[in-house]
C-alpha cells in the first residue's frame, strides 16, 4: 500500500485506541495517558521471570493476581517484552492491535482507503470485545490476524510468502484454541494446510519444550487442567458457562453445557466445511466460513471471556456487508443479531456480578445472561442439520479422490493414462466444484 493509504487506514484507528485505552479498565487515567493494561502486565512479569530463572506459572500480576496461562512458548515469544517500560510496550502492543485489524479487514476483501480507517475506527469504540481486548492489552486480535492472514487470500492477490498452514500453527502454540482451525481443515480435504500446521504447532512446542521443559510438562499436565474459579460469572460467554449458571446443581450445568458444546462443536465443523468447499446449500464463502470456525471456539470453550468474542469484527464485515447469495434471510438476520448482542456487551453492562452475584438472578437476568452463547449455538445447530448429508458426502468423495490418486501415483505403476493424471489432481488442495454449483472466490461478497 502506499504511504497515503497507509495513513488512512491506520491512523483513525490508533487515535480510537489511544482514546479508549484509559477508559477500559479501572484505574487507567487519560492525563496523564497511563492505561491499566492488566493482561499485558502478565506477559511482560511472565517475560522477566522467565530471563530471572523464576517458573512463569508462578508469576502473578500486583494487585490483580493474574496468573499466565498460555504454553511456554507464548512466553518466549514475549521475551522482548522483558525490556522497556510499561507505556513503551502499551503503545506498541495499542498500535499492533490496530494493524492487525487493519490486516483483517483487508483479507476480508474492504479497500484501502478512508472508510476501511473508519471502520476500524468504529470497531475498536463499538464492539466490547474488541475495545476491551485492546483495553486489557490482551493477544486475542493477534491470534484472530494470524489465522486470518493464513486462511484467506490478500486482497490484491499478491503472491503468498509463507505455507498456508504456518500461521494458524503458531497461533495454536500460543493459545491452544485456534486448534480447531486444523480439525476443520483436516475435515475440508486441506491435507498440505493442515500438515504445515501440525508442523509449526508441534515444532514450537518442541522447541519450548527443550528450552522450558519443566515449565512444558506442568502446562500440559496441570496449567490446562485447571478448573477457573470464576467459571460461574456472567462474564463467562461459553455455552459451559450459561449451562453452569442456567442449571442447579453444577454438577448437572457443567455436565449439560458440556454435551452442547460437543454437539456445537461438531456443527461448527460442518458449517465450516460447507462453507468453505461449497458443498452446503449456501455457496461458497470462506470468509464467513473462518468468522463462524472462530466463533465456534468461543462457544465450545470452557472458559470464553466477553473480549474473547473479537470473531464479531469479521462476522460483522461479513454479515452488514452486500447480502450473501442463497443465505436463509432468517438465518442472517440471526447473525446479525449475534454481532449485535455481542457488541453491546450486555451481560456486563447490565447484570451484577461477582461475590456469587450471578447465583441471585432472576428469570429474565438468566436469559440475558445466555442469550449469546444460546443464540451462537442455535445459530450453528441450524445450519448443520440440513447440512449433514452433502457436506459429509462430500469429504467421504474428497477422501477417496485423494486415496486414488496416490494409488495411480505410486512407485512402479508404470506410465498414468490421461485420466489417471487428471484423477490424480483431484488430491491437490484445489477447491472441486459440486456438479451443477457455481462457486465464487471468497472476497467477491465485499468487494
Amino acid at each position: 500500500m502506499r504511504i497515503r493509504s497507509v495513513l488512512a487506514t491506520h491512523v483513525p484507528g490508533i487515535i480510537a485506541a489511544a482514546l479508549v485505552l484509559p477508559w477500559v479498565i479501572a484505574g487507567g487515567s487519560a492525563w496523564p495517558w497511563a492505561p491499566n493494561t492488566i493482561d499485558l502486565d502478565v506477559y511482560q512479569l511472565t517475560a522477566r521471570d522467565l530471563l530471572a530463572g523464576r517458573s512463569i506459572y508462578d508469576t502473578r500480576t500486583p494487585g490483580w493476581d493474574l496468573p499466565f496461562i498460555y504454553p511456554p512458548i507464548a512466553a518466549l515469544l514475549a521475551v522482548p517484552m522483558a525490556f522497556g517500560e510499561r507505556l513503551f510496550w502499551q503503545i506498541v502492543w495499542g498500535v499492533l492491535q490496530v494493524v492487525c485489524l487493519v490486516v483483517v479487514a483487508r483479507r476480508l476483501g474492504l479497500p484501502a482507503n478512508w472508510r476501511t480507517g473508519a471502520l476500524v475506527a468504529a470497531m475498536v469504540v463499538g464492539l466490547e470485545p474488541i475495545r476491551t481486548t485492546i483495553g486489557y492489552g490482551q493477544v486475542n486480535i493477534i491470534l484472530m490476524t494470524l489465522v486470518a492472514a493464513d486462511l484467506l487470500p490478500p486482497s490484491d492477490q499478491g503472491r503468498r510468502r509463507l505455507p498456508r498452514g504456518l500461521l494458524v500453527g503458531l497461533a495454536a502454540a500460543i493459545k491452544l484454541t485456534p486448534l480447531f482451525f486444523i480439525g476443520a481443515l483436516l475435515l475440508a480435504g486441506r491435507w498440505r494446510t493442515v500438515r504445515n500446521a501440525l508442523l509449526s504447532f508441534g515444532g514450537l512446542n518442541l522447541f519450548g519444550l527443550v528450552l522450558l521443559p519443566r515449565d512444558t510438562v506442568r502446562f500440559f499436565t496441570g496449567v490446562t487442567g485447571e478448573t477457573t474459579p470464576d467459571s460461574l460469572y456472567v462474564g463467562n460467554q461459553s455455552l459451559v458457562g450459561a449451562g453452569l449458571r442456567l442449571l442447579e446443581p453444577r454438577p448437572l450445568g457443567m455436565g449439560v453445557g458440556l454435551a452442547v458444546s460437543v454437539l456445537v462443536a461438531l456443527a461448527g465443523l460442518l458449517v465450516f466445511v460447507g462453507l468453505w468447499r461449497g458443498s452446503g446449500p449456501i455457496r461458497q464463502d470462506r470468509a464467513l466460513a473462518v468468522a463462524l470456525a472462530g466463533l465456534t471456539t468461543c462457544l465450545v470453550s470452557p472458559v470464553s471471556w466477553t473480549h474473547h468474542y473479537v470473531w464479531a469484527m469479521p462476522l460483522a464485515i461479513v454479515a452488514f456487508g452486500p447480502r450473501l447469495e442463497s443465505v436463509p434471510k432468517l438465518w442472517l438476520i440471526g447473525c446479525r443479531a449475534l454481532v449485535l448482542l455481542i457488541a453491546a456487551g450486555l451481560p456486563l453492562a447490565l447484570l451484577p456480578y461477582a461475590q456469587g452475584a450471578e447465583l441471585t438472578y432472576n428469570w429474565w437476568q438468566d436469559t440475558l445472561g445466555a442469550a449469546q452463547p444460546l443464540l451462537g449455538a442455535a445459530l450453528l445447530l441450524g445450519v448443520a442439520v440440513p447440512w449433514t448429508g452433502p457436506v459429509l458426502t462430500d469429504s467421504w468423495r474428497s477422501l477417496q479422490r485423494l486415496r486414488h490418486s496416490r494409488a495411480t501415483a505410486a512407485p512402479g505403476r508404470g506410465p498414468q493414462s490421461p485420466a489417471s493424471r487428471g484423477s490424480s489432481t483431484a488430491g491437490q488442495e484445489l477447491t472441486r466444484r459440486p456438479a451443477g454449483r457455481k462457486l465464487r472466490p471468497c472476497s467477491s461478497s465485499f468487494s
